[in-house]
């Protein structure tokens, strides 16, 4: 089981072609969304935030992983980063 799920209180919401976990972390709901890209023969990974009351905003992120449990883990831990950066920034 990947660190993020207790640090970012994740919880699986969708499964199937689909594969969805949200969390939560200050006043934010993040997500990681991926599903099985046959093309690629990859897990494409998109990752979203949420700001309390706000419109949620796919981040830039351009990841790969080789299995759900891979694409959680690079999701999550783009988001980590991700608020590093903009605790950093002020």
């Amino acid at each position: 089981m990947s660190h993020y799920v207790s640090h970012f209180n994740v919880r699986q919401t969708e499964g199937g072609p689909r594969y969805v976990q949200e969390g939560h972390f200050q006043n934010y709901t993040l997500t990681v969304a991926t599903g099985y890209d046959a093309q690629r023969d990859t897990y494409p990974v998109h990752v979203y935030v949420q700001a309390q009351g706000g419109k949620k905003t796919k981040l830039g992120a351009d990841l790969s992983a080789d299995s759900v449990q891979d694409a959680y883990d690079r999701g999550f831990h783009y988001l980590q980063v991700w608020f590093n950066k903009k605790a950093a920034e002020g």
